[in-house]
């Protein structure tokens, strides 16, 4: 029950705080126009789909696109974000499997 208890406690401190410095950092940025990147925040591109054709000739796309995190150090700065993928319909017989192009 002495555990409970503790568990209990620090968990309303680690939420009171965490809704402390979440606070600060809507204000912070209300105030600065949310113009003012925070540190370690990534910079992205928009969104982009790579258009792939399946070996069984169907069309599949990924959602990509470039970000620059400069606090991740010089060699791993820019780096390309996937993020979700989904099937298409058939592509035809004009098509050869691999990648066709980005949009």
């Amino acid at each position: 029950m002495r555990r409970l208890v503790v568990t209990l406690i620090v968990i309303a401190v680690m939420a009171a705080t965490m809704g402390s410095v979440v606070a600060q950092a809507q204000s912070a940025s209300a105030q600065t126009g949310g113009s003012q990147p925070i540190v370690g925040q990534p910079h992205c591109s928009p969104w982009h789909i790579a258009w792939y054709v399946s070996p069984g000739g169907y069309w599949y796309g990924w959602w990509w696109r470039w970000c620059y995190n400069p606090s991740l150090g010089p060699n791993n700065a820019w780096y390309v974000d996937w993020a979700s993928w989904y099937w298409g319909g058939y592509a035809g017989p004009y098509f050869y499997p691999g990648y066709q192009y980005s949009s």
